[in-house]
């Protein structure tokens, strides 16, 4: 009776074991899925210079030192978002 309590805890060890492996496992795949999108997809999306949330209109001045730039304006729900925007400038 002892060995197979013995025997019987060793496999339910085992299985618990074999268990967290297989979580560990698949939540690192997510982290390295999720982490592998935002590497892909970060530089397609424009993150916003500014975002303004203020009840009715907004007053705000936004200015930039690179030569031809602007900022673009748009709404995002009831906030206000400045992306920057800039062209290359040529050198002859």
């Amino acid at each position: 009776m002892a060995w197979s309590k013995r025997a019987w805890g060793a496999e339910e060890r085992s299985m618990t074991l074999k268990r967290l492996l297989v979580v560990t496992s698949g939540s690192l795949g997510c982290v390295v899925l999720m982490y592998a999108t935002l590497v892909v997809a970060s530089p397609a999306a424009e993150m916003p210079a500014a975002l303004v949330c203020d009840r009715g209109r907004a007053n705000v001045e936004i200015s930039t030192t690179a030569i031809g730039g602007h900022f673009e304006e748009y709404r995002v729900g009831p906030c206000v978002a400045y992306t920057h925007n800039s062209r290359a400038v040529g050198g002859d």
